[in-house]
């Protein structure tokens, strides 16, 4: 049995750093579903070897998160998740309405775990000021 069985994690990140950390956790077990824009990921340009190499195992979908029907069809994906894995700044998730607070009661883990997920972050985070 690996560490993250039965775990779910929604990726929004693009590029290396992003499909770099869902191929591990994806390696520890957990099933990954990354979103990409309707251009798709520029690391598929860049680098298709590596694009090839971080993505297997991955369940790929092209949602525009831009538009109310991308938004809808983000919510059950973010419904069946534990961990939402993004590179984007708060500003850019809060323009797509996907900041804490409207995210929080979707969130799978906040319905297990309330108490842990809703507590205040480290004063060093930047996400709490």
């Amino acid at each position: 049995m690996k560490v993250l069985q039965d775990r779910h994690v929604l990726t929004l990140a693009l590029n290396v750093p992003g499909p770099v950390a869902a191929a591990r956790l994806a390696g520890l077990g957990a099933t990954v579903t990354k979103v990409e824009p309707p251009g798709g990921d520029p690391l598929a340009t860049v680098s298709p070897t590596w694009y090839r190499a971080l993505h297997e195992g991955l369940a790929v979908q092209q949602i525009d998160l831009k538009t109310p029907e991308g938004r809808a069809a983000l919510e059950p994906l973010l419904a069946a998740a534990d961990l939402l894995l993004t590179a984007n700044r708060p500003a850019a998730l809060a323009r797509l309405g996907l900041d804490w607070p409207p995210c929080m009661p979707a969130s799978r883990a906040w319905r297990r775990w309330p108490s842990w997920a809703t507590r205040r972050r480290a004063p060093t985070c930047p996400a709490t000021t």
